[in-house]
């Protein structure tokens, strides 16, 4: 879902500052990547894909960073 999201922003006023995959495997050449337990950069916003792990996320998270936090299932739900 995430990969997906950043193709359709691609050529939207949206800047994507950087991923947060927990799969120490995951690599990519244009973001940079995080976990959630590195130190994370201030952004606007953080839009969390795992909708099954939204709130546990979504705690973690606003422990780290003072941004908005949005589910994508939010996302999903204000576009219909």
């Amino acid at each position: 879902i995430g990969e997906t999201i950043i193709k359709e922003l691609k050529d939207s006023d949206i800047e994507i500052s950087y991923v947060i995959e927990n799969n120490k495997n995951y690599v990519s050449d244009k973001y940079k990547v995080y976990t959630i337990n590195d130190d994370l950069e201030e952004v606007d916003a953080i839009i969390v894909t795992p909708i099954t792990y939204y709130e546990k996320i979504e705690e973690e998270l606003s422990n780290k960073v003072s941004c908005s936090i949005i589910s994508f299932e939010n996302v999903i739900r204000e576009c219909k």
